[in-house]
């Protein structure tokens, strides 16, 4: 197993040993079952758009993103689980925003 391979038992990618964070991408299947439009605006993006949204982005600034937005973890917790500090994880965060603000941006074009 390599570096790319560890997760924390909290599920986050734990820090790369060279203090780098992975910045590659995952090779996920599509779960999305359709073209449906989340919310039911047809300007929002489907659910499998929105999984490739997320899927382009780096490893680590995805599994940071998602800890914080929709597992509720705190930056802390965040900190402790992938061994980063806390200006990285709040870079990897603004990184993931900014990243969903430009996917946004070229898909309403």
């Amino acid at each position: 197993m390599n570096g790319a391979d560890r997760t924390d038992p909290g599920g986050l990618p734990a820090q790369e040993p060279t203090g780098q964070a992975d910045s590659g991408h995952d090779n996920v299947g599509s779960g999305a079952e359709g073209a449906e439009h989340a919310s039911g605006d047809e300007n929002a993006p489907t659910a499998e758009e929105v999984e490739q949204i997320f899927l382009a982005m780096p490893k680590m600034t995805r599994a940071i993103f998602i800890a914080r937005r929709f597992q509720d973890l705190s930056i802390a917790e965040i900190c402790r689980q992938t061994g980063l500090s806390h200006k990285q994880v709040m870079r990897h965060l603004a990184k993931a925003i900014d990243h969903l603000v430009r996917a946004d941006q070229r898909r309403r074009r």
